[in-house]
């Protein structure tokens, strides 16, 4: 994002908040749409980034919504999203958020684990409705390199595939509509060799396993895990050599005809959202304590990264992008926040401009898991307000308000 742009955005600071480009999500979107099967569908992992606006003009570029809780649901709802473009995910789904679902007849259930297929049955006789599901699988373990790794280890996100295959007659007894099965193996994969060898593996699988439930598969979803930047300058990756590989693989494991007719889809969330913009905050205070300098700033891990400074996401190191003037001179300090509470901190030790107290600063590339991962309750500090940013222009303000402000 240039710094003019954030300059104008920036002007009558009142407090940090997020900057995010619409024109930005729209190369994203397609320029990930074209690296994959002409035949196959992009789903959008909402809890990347939550934001209305966001939600709305991807859906609207053409991306179903993968939500994950009822919360999600609804906002998707609420944003525009056609009902029945919306995957429910998630293990822990609720026997009334399942019954609200089904009755507004939203769209598919990703069945978590073996209980909650039972469940899943057992309201689609009670309610009289047939159910439209995907099974969830874990597959075995592969050598893969991830920030984030979902599955082929012990985990609470889907069926264990040995579990799967020792209990399909449960599956098939079912009245419930099993369209097909999904799948999502890691995050952040680097490598187009790692991510061709994950959807093999998996489209391999769901051959074995709808020949042992002795039915055609409607519905194929095998996940994502395509990587971005974070925190730092730098360009999305380019998948595109993975498209030509990965047709071949589906036509000669389903065949052509049958290809035509199957639902192919994939899920993204950072990759679509994560360089569309970042974080706007600014330097309250510096000082030295026992030979050590800090930067402190009025945005910590309540804003950003409050998932990584636990050693939950990919580590956040940011690049300080400095908006309100120019300087060449560098130091080493630590980037602090707000907060009480030593855990409060985005890097230690770091290489950057030299900074001044009331500096305006950019934290690029953190519009995927910045606001949505961060703990936004802790100690009561207004919440970022969201910045639509459309053609170089600011299209729409989201206003998050705690406290005094109006």
């Amino acid at each position: 994002m240039k710094t003019s742009l954030l300059k104008r955005v920036s002007k009558n600071y009142n407090g940090p908040k997020y900057v995010y480009n619409l024109n930005e999500i729209s190369h994203s979107y397609n320029s990930l749409k074209r690296s994959l099967p002409n035949f196959s569908k992009l789903f959008y992992s909402m809890k990347a980034n939550p934001n209305e606006g966001v939600v709305n003009y991807l859906h609207k570029l053409g991306a179903g919504i993968e939500c994950s809780s009822w919360g999600e649901i609804s906002k998707a709802l609420k944003s525009g999203v056609n009902k029945k473009n919306i995957i429910f995910t998630g293990p822990a789904k609720k026997n009334e958020e399942l019954i609200q679902f089904i009755k507004k007849k939203i769209g598919i259930i990703s069945i978590e684990s073996l209980n909650e297929f039972k469940r899943v049955s057992s309201l689609s006789k009670k309610l009289n409705k047939n159910i439209d599901c995907i099974i969830r699988i874990n597959p075995e373990n592969m050598e893969i390199k991830s920030s984030i790794k979902m599955m082929g280890i012990s985990s609470q996100f889907g069926i264990d595939s040995n579990k799967f295959l020792q209990n399909y007659k449960l599956f098939n007894s079912s009245k419930t509509n099993i369209l097909g099965f999904h799948f999502y193996s890691a995050s952040n994969v680097i490598s187009n060799k790692d991510l061709l060898k994950m959807f093999f593996n998996c489209i391999d699988l769901s051959l074995k396993i709808e020949k042992l439930l002795k039915i055609k598969i409607k519905l194929l979803n095998l996940g994502g895990g395509f990587a971005s930047p974070y925190g730092r300058k730098g360009k999305r990756k380019n998948y595109s050599n993975i498209k030509k590989p990965l047709e071949k693989k589906l036509i000669n494991s389903f065949g052509e005809e049958r290809i035509k007719s199957l639902d192919l889809i994939f899920e993204s969330g950072r990759y679509l959202v994560g360089t569309c913009g970042g974080l706007i905050c600014k330097v309250i205070d510096k000082k030295i304590s026992k030979n050590k300098k800090y930067i402190i700033l009025d945005s910590g891990i309540n804003n950003l990264a409050g998932m990584s400074s636990i050693n939950r996401l990919p580590k956040l190191d940011p690049e300080i992008v400095l908006i309100n003037r120019k300087e060449k001179k560098k130091e080493t300090f630590d980037i602090v926040g707000p907060l009480c509470t030593p855990l409060d901190f985005w890097s230690r030790s770091a290489l950057s401009y030299k900074l001044k107290i009331n500096d305006v600063i950019f934290v690029p590339n953190v519009s995927s898991y910045g606001l949505s991962a961060s703990l936004i309750l802790f100690l009561s500090h207004d919440i970022p307000n969201e910045l639509l940013l459309l053609n170089n222009k600011i299209f729409k303000t989201y206003k998050h308000y705690l406290n005094y402000k109006n």
